[in-house]
């Protein structure tokens, strides 16, 4: 059998081991030229007269097949390899001229450029009236008049290249004892060199064809019409077969300027910069100098190389960009460079390439910044940019977007950068934080710096995370500084824990809440037909009363009293037939209860220092009030998220119970406690939001408890000219013994009667100048001054009063009960209604005020923050790289994958 070979995409990375030389833009691959692989008989005439002329056929062709690996083996290795030619017992095998092959570039409408016929050569063996041949890479057989393939050439078309893998022939002796076939790969290189000179040389030429003449042109034209079918037009024409291909390259321009190296920035008069590309520039106007020498000037330095096949002249540019390559800022270009053909080259920078920073160009550029760069002919350019950095002298630590943002921590960061050239040791950044409602807190002013980054053009991000609930509430101001700059100045306003409503506050975790009732003043009074007499400038114990018959004074006698009272030397219970009495004094010791009236029917004067006076008595009832604390977990929103908890203080009331609180017990309006302040603090645990709700009673059983004098001048004079009766004298206060129903609850967290609780802070701490409430009740502006809490702050000019509250911590609750406002009032009506002040009464909102107060943790033990800082980015500078292959001079598509082998055989 005749053996078969590999086919030409099997036998590809076989030629990639030889050293074909390959043209700029063109891959060539494994085109056998075999430069002639001629059969040498080193023995002679002799080693021709061992082959028999009978032979057997199969034996033939194995030997065939056996010569054929020998030479394919030898074109791929490059190594010698023995041929079984001397047992072969046919005709002499011997090497023929026969065969030669053109190719040619063409374009319809120019001048073609061929490289002529170049020669084959066939090996051939004859057979008992058959020829077996080795001719361009195939095995061919002839017999009959006719030609066969028995192994296919490697040629070929991909859609796109010619693919030639052509095998030439040559006979030589190499003096060895047998056959042997022998790689020339010189001659093979010089081959293909020569068929890329000629397509080099025909920029023109778009098509291709090549012509193969041979005794075996039948089984080549068998062979290649199979091949190339619809993809190329295959003719014959007597011994020649030829296969065209129409437009499978483009035009191209003989001339080619590269790129071919990129030797970065230089200063001015072209001298290498102190640090490569690192461009210390002025950006403050135009620079001293001009475009002489100035050190405004600076130049790019290239080296252009042509590697065409034509003298020429070509521009040179090079263009500046932003470091996104979004935006072209500056260029320079170098006019008409000349170049010679075939690798010349020239080098140039300053002057050729320079650029002089004028005012409106340094407008374009930034110290700290990178920017990137082309070079350009009209044929290439740089394929990776190269990248320069724009900064001071010397090393300058610039800050900038200084922003803040508050969530559970207030965050502080900016950015911080060495906008100079030089590396210097690190820096530090630090924060200067300014308390703008009160004294700045000297934890703020202990804050640790930030290290930053000393490298040159080298950011770092520096930040400061500070826990906001360990933050006083209100206004803030700061700056971040290094040594050499400042950034703007930004405030923020902080209401860590506190969001005061018009009925609620919204507390965050972590927040210390004190709340204080600081008055209830809530009671009715009368006038009795009773009246009572007093000794004013005088002792009792050192006078006596005298029954004179005609004084101004009697008595009405009460009963024994142990702790003090009045003794007679006559029977002072008598009424009928006993001794009267002539005379009355004090005894300490205990006596009778007397209770002196002045009237017209007296008949007692008394004879000590003194005078006695009578005051009318009044009573006054103080109704039951409770107060209670509602809190209430509840979203970043202010919406409830959880069942509410209701606060009633054990320490607010009466303190004598045991295990169960009466409802007396929990009653503050009582006359003995009128001016105590109910205190009662906790600390939040969750964002919570508080009110207040407080209920007035209604009260079956009231019991005196004590005796108050108020005369003329003496306690609260302006109430009394409103009233029916002056309200000087005696006033007998009686507080609930049992309580029952509720007259009116104000919860503030209802809409029911919002209208009848208000809500004052800072921002909200107007009072209007409220009427009076009943006789010897204190208004809301008098409970407000009570003690040292003082909130009262004084009045603006047009009456108005105003509330002295510390900024998110302080909120002042004010209810009224004893006149409940009709449903759908609006809160701001009600509140005028009490700026009646022409008469006393309700509403007056008097009725109970309560003080919160939400304080953080004390100022003295805020941690400083601790900083958080960045290593920094640094910055990338280099020269531009170029992808071209500057040892090449092609640079073209020939449109055809050449490789050749030449094989000698000897």
């Amino acid at each position: 059998m005749v053996g078969t070979r590999r086919s030409s995409r099997g036998r590809k990375s076989d030629a990639g081991e030889r050293g074909a030389s390959s043209i700029i833009g063109v891959l060539l691959l494994f085109t056998l030229v075999i430069l002639g692989a001629a059969v040498v008989f080193v023995a002679g005439s002799a080693m021709f007269d061992a082959i028999q002329t009978q032979v057997n056929s199969e034996q033939t062709q194995k030997f065939v097949e056996e010569t054929d690996q020998g030479i394919m083996t030898a074109a791929t290795t490059g190594k010698n390899q023995p041929l079984p030619i001397d047992e072969m017992q046919a005709e002499k095998p011997m090497i023929t001229d026969d065969g030669s092959i053109n190719v040619t570039w063409y374009n319809e409408s120019g001048p073609s450029c061929s490289t002529g016929e170049k020669s084959l050569r066939a090996l051939e063996f004859e057979l008992d009236g058959r020829t077996i041949a080795h001719q361009g890479g195939g095995v061919w057989k002839q017999a009959n008049g006719r030609t066969t393939v028995v192994s296919e050439p490697q040629i070929g078309y991909d859609g796109e290249t010619l693919q030639l893998q052509i095998l030439q022939l040559e006979e030589g002796d190499f003096g060895a004892s047998e056959a042997v076939a022998k790689a020339d790969h010189s001659k093979a290189t010089d081959l293909t060199e020569e068929i890329n000179t000629v397509a080099q040389n025909c920029p023109n030429g778009t098509s291709v064809k090549f012509t193969i003449e041979s005794s075996y042109h039948e089984g080549w034209y068998q062979y290649l019409d199979s091949e190339f079918g619809t993809e190329a037009n295959v003719t014959t024409d007597g011994d020649a077969v030829t296969v065209e291909l129409t437009d499978i390259r483009e035009p191209f321009d003989p001339a080619k300027f590269i790129v071919k190296e990129d030797h970065g920035l230089r200063g001015p008069g072209g001298k290498a910069l102190a640090e490569d590309q690192r461009l210390a520039r002025s950006l403050a106007g135009k620079g001293k100098g001009g475009g002489k020498g100035g050190n405004d000037v600076f130049s790019i330095k290239t080296t252009i190389k042509n590697v065409g096949q034509r003298d020429e002249s070509q521009d040179v540019t090079a263009t500046i960009w932003d470091d996104e390559l979004n935006k072209k800022l500056l260029n320079t270009t170098k006019d008409e460079l000349s170049v010679p053909k075939n690798g010349g080259e020239r080098t140039i920078g300053h002057p050729e390439l320079k650029f002089e920073l004028d005012a409106a160009a340094k407008e374009k550029l930034d110290h700290g910044e990178t920017y990137k760069y082309f070079i350009e002919t009209e044929d290439d350019r740089t394929e990776t940019p190269g990248t320069f950095y724009v900064g001071t002298p010397d090393s300058y630590f610039n800050v900038s977007n200084a922003s803040h943002k508050i969530d559970e921590n207030v965050t502080i960061t900016a950015d911080v950068q060495n906008i100079g050239v030089e590396n210097t040791s690190d820096g530090r950044a630090d924060l200067e934080l300014e308390y703008l409602d009160d004294e700045t807190p000297d934890a703020y002013k202990r804050i640790s710096p930030n290290t930053v980054n000393g490298s040159y053009g080298a950011t770092t991000t520096v930040e400061w995370t500070i826990n906001a609930s360990r933050m006083i509430r209100g206004d803030y101001e700061y700056s971040i500084t290094t040594a050499d700059d400042k950034s703007v100045t930004k405030t923020f306003t902080l209401n860590t824990g506190v969001d005061p409503s018009d009925t609620e506050l919204v507390l965050d975790a972590g927040n210390e809440v004190n709340v204080s009732v600081m008055g209830t003043e809530v009671s009715a009074e009368g006038p009795t037909r009773e009246q009572r007499a007093r000794l004013v400038d005088g002792d009792k114990t050192n006078g006596k009363w005298k029954q004179s018959g005609r004084g101004e004074w009697g008595f009405t006698n009460q009963g024994w009293n142990e702790n003090g009272g009045w003794r007679s030397d006559g029977d002072l219970r008598c009424s009928y037939y006993c001794d009267e009495p002539t005379e009355i004094w004090w005894d300490d010791d205990g006596g009778w209860d007397l209770e002196w009236t002045k009237s017209r029917y007296g008949d007692w004067s008394w004879n000590g220092p003194g005078t006695w006076q009578q005051h009318r008595v009044y009573n006054k009832r103080w109704a039951p009030v409770t107060t209670e604390i509602i809190t209430q977990p509840v979203d970043e929103n202010g919406n409830p998220i959880g069942e509410s908890n209701t606060i009633q203080p054990e320490s607010w009331g009466s303190e004598n119970y045991e295990s169960y609180r009466s409802p007396e017990d929990q009653n503050l309006n009582t006359h003995d406690t009128r001016d105590k302040i109910w205190k009662y603090n906790f600390t939040t645990e969750d964002r919570i939001s508080l009110t207040l709700s407080s209920t007035l009673y209604s009260c079956s059983n009231y019991q005196k408890t004590n005796t108050d004098l108020y005369t003329d001048g003496e306690y609260y004079p302006y109430h009394d000219t409103w009233s029916r009766y002056n309200g000087n004298g005696y006033w007998d206060h009686y507080d609930c013994a049992n309580m029952y129903g509720k007259s009116l609850e104000v919860d503030a967290a209802t809409d029911s009667n919002k209208a009848n609780v208000r809500v004052r802070s800072s921002e909200n701490n107007t009072v209007p100048e409220l009427r009076a409430g009943h006789q010897r009740q204190q208004s809301a502006d008098e409970v407000l001054e009570r003690g040292e809490e003082d909130l009262f702050g004084g009045k603006y000019e047009n009456g108005t009063g105003y509330l002295d509250l510390e900024k998110g911590k302080e909120f002042v609750f004010m209810y009224e009960l004893t006149e409940e406002a009709p449903p759908n009032t609006d809160p701001e009506e009600f509140w005028k209604e009490a700026e009646e002040t022409d008469t006393p009464g309700d509403p007056n909102f008097n009725d109970v005020i309560v003080l919160v107060e939400v304080d953080d943790i004390p100022t003295e033990d805020i941690v400083s923050p601790i900083p958080v800082g960045e290593e920094g980015e640094t910055v990338d500078v280099g020269h531009g790289e170029s992808d071209d292959d500057s040892s090449d001079p092609s640079g073209f598509d020939s449109g055809v994958e050449v490789e050749t082998d030449k094989i000698i055989i000897g």
